[in-house]
């Protein structure tokens, strides 16, 4: 598997494990770091596009989390969500394959997604929370029973046509009274289409990750 060493957002090609073309997205800081980052970027619904996920890294999480300088991966979907055995297989493959081809601190990977993508996040952190620090959905909400086994800040807006604000604040409010490490910021955008109204929202994710990851430090200690 490709994982181009030169700073600048790369699109990638390759054969799958089923030997189907797969392609993927990578963005890799120019600043070298003893204790890199990696944000796993997963996109958003519909009929994907040749490196689908790409306009993510570029207008929204990458400006918004530019300060942590990490690595950021974003896989195209074969078609339909994330959960799917094929997307699943890959994205998994493609994070510990890209985890180990960037020297990622184990303890400083993220999963992001919008909308669709925002789904996957809960299901990968759900279902593969050792692999994650903390997870950041954006514009989308579960749609199965869950659990939040890692600490979570959602963004959501309250003119999102598509997922209801109210009920992910059901959502936010039912996991914290058991505990949960979650939070929840509405931002002022133009509905569930406006994906890159979010990205200065999303810059507040840069001290929560500070803390978070401080907050894991200490407990490893």
């Amino acid at each position: 598997m490709d994982f181009p060493q030169t700073p600048g957002i790369h699109d990638v090609e390759i054969k799958g494990q089923d030997g189907r073309a797969r392609r993927y997205t990578v963005s890799v800081p120019g600043a070298a770091a003893e204790r890199r980052p990696l944000v796993l970027v997963l996109h958003y619904a519909g009929t994907p596009t040749r490196f689908y996920g790409r306009p993510l890294i570029e207008y929204l999480v990458g400006p918004a989390l530019s300060p942590h300088a990490p690595v950021l991966v974003a896989p195209e979907s074969a078609g339909g969500p994330w959960h799917s055995e094929a997307n699943e297989a890959f994205v998994m493959h493609l994070l510990m394959r890209a985890s180990a081809a960037y020297a990622i601190d184990d303890g400083r990977r993220v999963v992001c997604g919008y909308s669709m993508g925002a789904i996957g996040t809960w299901h990968f952190l759900m279902h593969y929370p050792e692999h994650f620090s903390a997870a950041l959905p954006i514009a989308g909400f579960p749609n199965q029973e869950l659990s939040c086994p890692r600490p979570v800040h959602a963004f959501h807006s309250a003119r999102d046509e598509l997922f209801a604000l109210a009920k992910l604040e059901g959502i936010v409010t039912a996991l914290a009274a058991i505990g949960a490490d979650i939070s929840l910021t509405t931002a002022d955008v133009n509905g569930h289409y406006d994906v890159n109204g979010y990205a200065p929202v999303l810059a507040q994710a840069v001290p929560w990750l500070r803390a978070v990851w401080a907050r894991q430090d200490a407990a490893a200690a």
